[in-house]
């Protein structure tokens, strides 16, 4: 998961992993 931080103090934003395969795909939070 990637969590970047922003110009406002307390605000990120959050990007969770996206992992695929031939069935589809899923997030891991």
């Amino acid at each position: 998961m990637n969590v970047t931080e922003t110009k406002l103090k307390g605000v990120y934003v959050v990007e969770p992993q996206v992992f695929g395969d031939a069935r589809g795909w899923f997030m891991e939070s």
